[in-house]
């Protein structure tokens, strides 16, 4: 992968702000990935996913990584220090018992493997466990993650008006700020509220997945199917049918090729994600996230792994954990998780890890061992 600065020259800042940044990102060639960076901040690595083809039009920006703990981490502890006077703290509450909770008392987020010391200042009190630090969060809930997403929109240097998500002090308003709350409350985004949120919030949010109650996952492209485009789509991957276990045949048509697992390949095994066949990481569980990169240690069986990134420079896009996405069925309160789970290869067969699978969760504060990651439209 090329960085920014190496790909544009020395100076690699494009639009004269002084940083190599997300806007920067927009104005040069299509098709290039690599870290990234904020303004004045890299905390969260994102790839650009280009516009045209199956999929989106537009350009759009996706977490490399899913979030990890030392990310959260940071989160709590400046959303703590804010104390709620700005969208960094707002709307939330942090318990003595690390729990994060609605202004109501609703728990949204308890996540696992985050330490916390009361008895530190304010702004240093949680940390990620260690050994556990670039595993990804989990015990995380839907509203939780919108809340992340808004706090890493200032905290990158955009302002409170780019945040994405409404915030309330109840569970029931918390949505995109695109759609009304009691419409949210009755259906998902319908499409001009999706290119609202496409072309009006430039803040972070959760990727869309556009795929309603009563319709399949299309393998042809949808206009705002973010998550799996950046997950399966290449157009150098087979251009004939496969046949496949979960819920679609793999079958490319002339816009659309794409590969059954999220890392350009067809077939999982121990060595390329983290999906029920083998022991990864440092004890088991989640295994840190870019695991799969080709040089780290697998200890079942014995061996390295094999690099195992989505076309467009995505780790662990299949397997590791469960990712929220923007959608929710038609009817309350309802949510989608995309990516598998470490899990999924022992009770559900190698399906539960295709780019494809899909689980719904009716539940709005449901934290079950679900992580997430991110998307901006620059």
């Amino acid at each position: 992968m090329l960085t920014a600065r190496a790909a544009w020259g020395q100076s690699g800042d494009i639009n004269g702000d002084g940083c190599v940044d997300l806007q920067d990102v927009a104005v040069v060639q299509r098709g290039m990935t690599g870290p990234q960076c904020t303004p004045g901040d890299a905390f969260m690595e994102m790839v650009l996913v280009p516009g045209g083809g199956a999929g989106p039009e537009y350009d759009f920006l996706i977490g490399k990584y899913e979030v990890t703990n030392e990310q959260f981490a940071a989160f709590l502890n400046d959303a703590q220090a804010d104390g709620g006077q700005t969208l960094r703290g707002s709307a939330i509450r942090i318990g003595t018992n690390k729990d994060v909770r609605t202004i109501t008392g609703v728990l949204i987020a308890q996540p696992y493997y985050l330490a916390y010391n009361p008895e530190a200042p304010v702004g240093q009190r949680f940390r990620a466990e260690l050994g556990y630090e670039k595993k990804p969060v989990f015990d995380v809930a839907w509203i939780a993650s919108a809340k992340f997403c808004n706090w890493l929109t200032v905290h990158s240097g955009l302002s409170e008006d780019d945040a994405c998500y409404v915030e309330v002090d109840d569970v029931v308003g918390w949505r995109p700020r695109v759609i009304s709350r009691e419409e949210w409350r009755d259906r998902d985004l319908n499409d001009f509220e999706r290119h609202r949120l496409v072309t009006e919030c430039r803040g972070y949010r959760l990727p869309m997945d556009a795929v309603g109650m009563e319709g399949a996952i299309t393998v042809d492209g949808n206009p705002f199917d973010e998550w799996y485009k950046a997950a399966a789509y290449d157009p150098d991957a087979p251009n004939y049918e496969r046949p496949s276990t979960g819920e679609v045949t793999v079958k490319p048509n002339a816009l659309a090729r794409h590969w059954r697992f999220g890392f350009g390949r067809d077939e999982l095994t121990a060595f390329n994600a983290h999906c029920g066949l083998g022991r990864v990481g440092l004890d088991g569980g989640f295994s840190p996230v870019g695991w799969f990169d080709g040089s780290n240690w697998m200890y079942e069986p014995i061996g390295t792994t094999e690099m195992s990134v989505s076309h467009f420079g995505l780790f662990d896009v299949s397997g590791n954990a469960p990712e929220w996405v923007q959608d929710r069925m038609s009817y309350s309160p309802c949510f989608a998780t995309r990516g598998g789970a470490y899990w999924s290869g022992y009770i559900g067969g190698t399906s539960g890890c295709e780019a494809t699978a899909r689980l719904m969760v009716c539940n709005d504060v449901w934290l079950g061992w679900t992580g997430l990651r991110v998307v901006r439209v620059p």
